[in-house]
């Protein structure tokens, strides 16, 4: 677990706009959010890519799922 986890975990327990986590079991909802972020150190690592690479990534990756949804 990296520092980002807890950033979320601050985040998601003082910000309760996410609706999206009511729709999930919060237990595999961290799970998954410990996969992205272990996912993100490994980029960070491997190709040396800055934050703003990684997010401008993420970014992308969030509306080609949004896209495929409907």
């Amino acid at each position: 677990m990296g520092f980002g986890l807890k950033r979320f975990r601050w985040f998601n327990k003082n910000n309760h706009s996410l609706s999206m986590t009511k729709k999930v079991d919060p237990k595999e909802y961290e799970a998954a959010w410990e996969s992205v972020l272990d996912c993100v150190d490994g980029m960070k690592e491997e190709f040396s890519w800055s934050k703003d690479v990684i997010a401008k990534m993420l970014r992308e990756l969030a509306e080609k799922v949004e896209s495929e949804e409907g």
